[in-house]
């Protein structure tokens, strides 16, 4: 490396700004950086030992007519250094302790975010944001019991946005409620035409835990829509209960006094969801879908799985395994005590009018 600069960009971010002759280097640099910070670091008797996520981006000498070291221009730089920075977001992403190239991809989903969450305010107030509910069934019978209702953005010119997109926006954009109720009071007119047996179930975004009226306006909009209460299931997950704690006890205190099943959701997906099943008495427990999946080829998750009911049981909690796509892993978790299911098996998440179709003495059984 002939040229080089090296900056503090803020707090614990660096840029390393440097010149090259093959990108070949560049990997080879950031692999270097990457095992030099993971040597430890001794101070005193103490071995202390970081880590550090990398991105990095390339900038040809055609990108600018300007020379990118240059102080009195900088915008090739700063546009090398904002693309580097989206490599190392997704490098994190992955995991701790990677590095990753920049892709023209990484920046056409963010000004396509960008776009979105300028937009999803009127998507809500105009209706495209609509439910669709997958099916929990009991895996013995195939019987429904009840739907989850999932989020979908039906939008005008890209189609269906599902959630890993649309979830990320209305959170960014504090839409997170707005779009939580509006999907609500539409779930309760069309779960009037279900079973009076059959429950919906929600989901609470962690943020929501912030908000000390979120228990009593799921409340207000079921009296509204004189819809039962024993009817209505709230799933929240982990990562709710870490960041308030107090706030979710609250929460699920309330709804629970009123008769709304509280459920955690994506339950062994964390590491200390044991410990909030001291704390709380739900009333379901849903297995988290990648102990589910390989269940059947993998023995360490079926045993895993296989504790998780018998803990369960003792302490007089439904278990729900979710993402159960073959017929074998249904048998499987039925040998292992669980009764109840949701997964691709049995339906995927569908808008109202196929939702209905389930109870119709014509619609094709649930089980393979």
């Amino acid at each position: 490396m002939d040229d080089r600069e090296v900056a503090r960009i803020g707090g614990d971010e660096f840029g390393i700004l440097c010149a090259f002759s093959k990108e070949e280097a560049l990997e080879q640099i950031a692999a270097l950086i990457l095992h030099q910070l993971q040597q430890p670091i001794n101070v005193a008797n103490l071995h202390i030992k970081i880590g550090a996520s990398i991105g990095y981006a390339v900038c040809s000498s055609g990108d600018s007519h300007h020379n990118p070291f240059s102080f009195r221009d900088g915008s090739a730089a700063e546009a090398t250094f904002r693309r580097a920075e989206m490599a190392m977001h997704a490098a994190k992403a992955k995991g701790r302790s990677r590095y990753c190239r920049f892709q023209q991809e990484m920046e056409d989903k963010l000004l396509q975010r960008v776009q979105l969450e300028g937009e999803i305010a009127d998507a809500i107030q105009e209706r495209q944001v609509v439910p669709f509910y997958q099916p929990v069934v009991d895996m013995r019978c195939g019987r429904v019991l009840g739907f989850e209702m999932l989020a979908r953005w039906k939008h005008p010119e890209k189609g269906l946005i599902y959630p890993d997109v649309l979830i990320p926006v209305v959170e960014s954009t504090g839409c997170i409620g707005a779009m939580t109720y509006h999907l609500l009071r539409q779930a309760l007119r069309d779960a009037k035409g279900w079973p009076n047996d059959v429950f919906v179930s929600i989901n609470l975004s962690p943020l929501q835990f912030e908000d000390a009226w979120v228990a009593g306006n799921i409340l207000a909009i079921a009296r509204e829509a004189s819809f039962p209460l024993s009817r209505i299931q709230v799933e929240i997950t982990e990562s709710a209960l870490a960041t308030n704690l107090e706030g979710a006890r609250g929460i699920v205190d309330f709804l629970q006094r009123f008769g709304v099943r509280v459920a955690l959701d994506d339950f062994g997906a964390g590491y200390a969801g044991v410990c909030y099943l001291r704390q709380f008495k739900f009333d379901s427990l849903k297995i988290d879908k990648s102990l589910v999946t390989n269940s059947v080829s993998n023995p360490e998750d079926k045993r895993i799985v296989k504790a998780i009911v018998a803990f369960s049981r003792a302490l007089d909690i439904e278990t729900v395994p979710e993402g159960i796509e073959t017929a074998a892993t249904r048998d499987l978790l039925l040998e292992l005590g669980c009764a109840t299911g949701q997964g691709y098996l049995f339906g995927k998440p569908q808008a109202a009018p196929q939702a209905q179709s389930y109870f119709r003495s014509e619609a094709a059984p649930l089980r393979a």
